[in-house]
This record gives C-alpha cells, sequence and structure tokens, in this order.
C-alpha cells in the first residue's frame, strides 16, 4: 500500500500493485479515500490491466501483475513486463514517507481525517499541508510558523519541537508571544512552552524572566500572568504553582530578599498578594530602606500574623544597623498597640550599633508620631535612666502626655497644665539671669560692710550659683520640683484632714 502512494505523489505514470485480486482491490480502496481527487482522475485503476496499452498516455496507470496461474501466457508475460517498465518519476518531497506513513494509517482507519487536504490542486501542496498539520513538527520549522502565526503550534505534535525552540530563543519566543499579529492560542502556546523549559531549568536560573527579573521584552510580564491565570484560575492552584515553581530551593523567589523585590502589582496580577506567603520580614525591611513606607498588603500581614508582637521586634532585629528616625517611626506604627515594647526595642537595637538615644531623635520621632503619649512616655523614662539631657519641648511633651493619660485627677492635670505652659514659655523666651545689688550690714553695730571686706570673706574656690547654669537641667528643676512638692504636701494636707474628720 505504502508504495502505491509513494509512486502515484512521485507521479509516477506506470504504478504497479504486488498482491493477488483481493489485496490489490484494497489498495486501491484506500488509494481513491485518501489521494487527492484530481491525483485520482490522472490514472486508470484496475486490480489486473487486462492487456499493456500500445502507446503510452499522458494518463497514468495503476494496476496488479497478472497472477502466477496466467503470468506465463503470451499476454501475461506481456503485461508484467510493460507493468516493470520504470516509468517517469518526480523528485520526492519533504517529509514524504512520514505523510504516507500517516495515510496509510488514516485509510486503514477510515477516520475521515484525511478528507480536509484531499482538496489539493498538486500533490506538493498535499504533502505540505499533511506535514505541517498531521506530523509532528520539527525544530528548524517552528521559526517559520511563528512568522505565519500557524495554529499548528497549539497542537500536541508541536509542543515538543516547539519546548526545544523556546530553549534555544526565549527572548525571541517572548517577542512572537506579545506580538499583537500573535493568535491568542499560539501566544499560550509559546508560554506553555516556555513554562516547560522553566520547570527543567537548572538551580538559580530564571529563563522565563519571572520578576524581579526585567522584562526582556515590554509586555512580556503581562502575557505571563495572563496565561497564568488561565492555567490556574483558583487561588490554591496559584498558589501552588508559586510554591512548586518560584519559591522552592533554587527557584528565582527561594529568598525573601528576591521576593521583597517583586512589585505588588505583580502579585495582584496572578490574584495573589504578600500576605498569602507569611509575613515576609526581609520584604519589610526592604521597602522601609528603599520607599522610606511599607505597602498595603505587607502592613495586612504584619496586622494578622499570629504574634504581631514578635514580628515586628524581627522587624527591628533585621535591620541590622540603626533605625533613623522615618523608619523607627514606620515600624512603631506597625506595632499596633505593642507600640511601647517596640520602641524601647529600637533604643535598645541602636544602642547596640553605637547609636545612643538622644533627645533631639525622640524629639524628632515624637513629632512623626502624634497623639502616641506612651512613645513619649518610654522615650522619657529610657533618657532619665541614662541620665541624658532632655531638651526642654520633650519635657513639655512629657507633661502634656500625662495630662492626657486617664485617672489623673483634675488637681493633677491642672498643675501639670500650669508646668508645661510653664516649661514652654521658658523654653521660647530669652531668658537673662542678672545678680541682684550685694549689700551686707553688720549685724551688731549695724554698719555697712565693704564690699572689698566681704570679698575677703568668700572662699577661694569658686561656688557656681544656680542660677548661673543655663542648662536645661537646672530650667526644668526650677519648674519642675516646686510643682512636685506642693503635689506632696497637699497630698499629706489631704491626709491629715481626712484623719480629724474620721476622729470628729
Amino acid at each position: 500500500m505504502a508504495a502505491v502512494l509513494d509512486a502515484v505523489l512521485c507521479g509516477h505514470d506506470i504504478v504497479p500493485i504486488k498482491g493477488d485480486s483481493v489485496s490489490n482491490a484494497a489498495a486501491i480502496g484506500i488509494a481513491l479515500s485518501v489521494l487527492p481527487e484530481r491525483v485520482v482522475q490522472r490514472y486508470w485503476w484496475f486490480t489486473h490491466i487486462l492487456d499493456s496499452p500500445h502507446t503510452r498516455s499522458s494518463t497514468g496507470v495503476v494496476s496488479g501483475y497478472w497472477p502466477d496461474l496466467l503470468a506465463s501466457t503470451k499476454t501475461g508475460r506481456r503485461v508484467n513486463e510493460w507493468l516493470s517498465t520504470p516509468g517517469v518519476i518526480r523528485a520526492r518531497f519533504d517529509r514524504q514517507s512520514e505523510v504516507i506513513a500517516w495515510l496509510v494509517g488514516q485509510g486503514r482507519s477510515g477516520s475521515g481525517r484525511v478528507d480536509r487536504y484531499r482538496s489539493s490542486a498538486t500533490e506538493s501542496e498535499f504533502v505540505s499541508a499533511i506535514a505541517a498539520r498531521e506530523l509532528t513538527v520539527r525544530e528548524q520549522d517552528i521559526d517559520d510558523l511563528l512568522r505565519r502565526g500557524d495554529s499548528i503550534l497549539t497542537e500536541p505534535q508541536a509542543q515538543s519541537a516547539l519546548t526545544v525552540w523556546v530553549g534555544s530563543n526565549a527572548v525571541r519566543a517572548m517577542t512572537f508571544a506579545v506580538s499583537s499579529d500573535t493568535d491568542t492560542g499560539v501566544a499560550n502556546a509559546i508560554v506553555d512552552a516556555l513554562l516547560g523549559v522553566h520547570e527543567r531549568a537548572r538551580t538559580g536560573s530564571n529563563p522565563v524572566y519571572f520578576p524581579p527579573a526585567s522584562e526582556p521584552v515590554y509586555g512580556w510580564h503581562t502575557i505571563l500572568a495572563r496565561y497564568l491565570c488561565e492555567l490556574y484560575p483558583d487561588k490554591p492552584a496559584m498558589l501552588a504553582f508559586v510554591q512548586e515553581q518560584l519559591l522552592a530551593s533554587g527557584r528565582p523567589l527561594d529568598t525573601e530578599d528576591a521576593m521583597a523585590k517583586v512589585p505588588d502589582r505583580w502579585w495582584s496580577s496572578i490574584g495573589l498578594q504578600r500576605s498569602d506567603f507569611g509575613v515576609p520580614v526581609q520584604t519589610i525591611v526592604y521597602e522601609i530602606r528603599t520607599q522610606g513606607t511599607v505597602s498595603a498588603s505587607l502592613e495586612d500581614a504584619v496586622y494578622f500574623a499570629a504574634d504581631r508582637l514578635t514580628t515586628v521586634l524581627a522587624i527591628v532585629e533585621e535591620f541590622r544597623h540603626h533605625l533613623p528616625v522615618a523608619a523607627a517611626a514606620v515600624v512603631i506604627e506597625l506595632a499596633g498597640e505593642h507600640m511601647y515594647p517596640v520602641t524601647l526595642a529600637i533604643v535598645q537595637n541602636n544602642a547596640r550599633y553605637g547609636h545612643h538615644l538622644t533627645a533631639q531623635w525622640a524629639d524628632s520621632l515624637i513629632q512623626k508620631l502624634p497623639g502616641h503619649e506612651e512613645i513619649v512616655v518610654a522615650l522619657w523614662e529610657e533618657l532619665a535612666a541614662d541620665r541624658t539631657p532632655v531638651h526642654q519641648t520633650l519635657l513639655v511633651r512629657v507633661l502634656r502626655a500625662h495630662e492626657r493619660r486617664t485617672g489623673v485627677e483634675f488637681a493633677m492635670k491642672t498643675l501639670l497644665a500650669v508646668a508645661a505652659k510653664e516649661l514652654e514659655t521658658r523654653a521660647t523666651a530669652p531668658v537673662r539671669h542678672e545678680r541682684p545689688q550685694e549689700s551686707y550690714t553688720d549685724s551688731i553695730m549695724g554698719t555697712p560692710w565693704s564690699n572689698e571686706a566681704v570679698n575677703r570673706l568668700r572662699p577661694t574656690a569658686k561656688v557656681q550659683d544656680d542660677f548661673e547654669d543655663d542648662t536645661t537641667w537646672s530650667r526644668a528643676y526650677a519648674v519642675v520640683w516646686p510643682i512636685v512638692y506642693i503635689l506632696i504636701g497637699s497630698t499629706f494636707a489631704s491626709i491629715l484632714l481626712l484623719g480629724f474628720d474620721r476622729l470628729g
């Protein structure tokens, strides 16, 4: 059967069939069912031709040899000799043997798939169409098929060759995939082949340019995300793909540092967000360092963490150097109700790297976190413990913070407000300390002493007067401690009055 189809497709004018009458008839039946109609019409078809033509004709002949019983006759010998005469042979077509094997299978199965090609005008067109659409596509055919946008690339027989081709021509394949001229089905076939390359890629490589790698061709990440959403329409399936193909060891996102560089819009484009992968501490640190803020998805990840305090403390630890004011403010806000311990952790972290707490740093931080009295108190206590000189503005904030605290008596609130106001006034107004005119009188005779005599009685070592000390602590001392004494006295008086009342 294959020999008959091969000879007809090569254009032989005489095509012999070797077999008995039954097999010859079967072969002719298959040939008539699979060959193009125009090719069939150029031949006469016989199971056994009765006699050889006396002259050659433009119409070819397909016939079986005479059977052995009759081959010894004069006519039988003449016919068989004529069938064995070499005819006119045309060159074979590319992949013709593979096409013939496919045609034989189609003829025996009777699937009718070949019918779509039987209208071909020539043998060449017939063979080429079948080779392109029914046979396994070869690697050398891919480039031409892509340029033509041939839908054969979406067929299973093309996948093996396409995968091999894109493995060596990844960027060129991506160029075809993002082209507006490329059919969506073909573009998806390209992306699928590239994903096959990714699965077999060596450790540490990223041949498909998953983020954070830059797009080799503009629009590639969009095409990639679109295909992944079609391939994994539900979130659990997409998460499984990301875990296995992107986050696993040796994959492009196997470190938090790599995860930190993936933009949120990429996760959104595939229906995910960072919080789906737990709390990426290094990603948060990376965003604070580079952007001075934290994205909404990462804030949610911290907010919904099983242990929010431990998570934020891990963020502080991950900085591995001191936190400047802006970064500290962002981290403290992430802590939520745990601002107090996180603030102290930041102070301790900075001290570990040689950046001890200063009043200026504390005041700058408080300005970035208005309304958080617990932060004010925490920093005040830390500075007081280290006996660090505190600027008046910070002292004012401390007094205001205590004033606004709940559970403070009205009298105490009033005193705190007065103290804060007085200290604030002193901090902003210029201060001049002038020594009053000294006058000394003899306690016995009432005779004024001269200044010269008084000076001789002074000790030789200079004793600094409190009023000569223009430091912050002396100012604060002068304002705050009288208030403390008043509060202690009023409390004591209240206790005595209460006692007398009970005795009465």
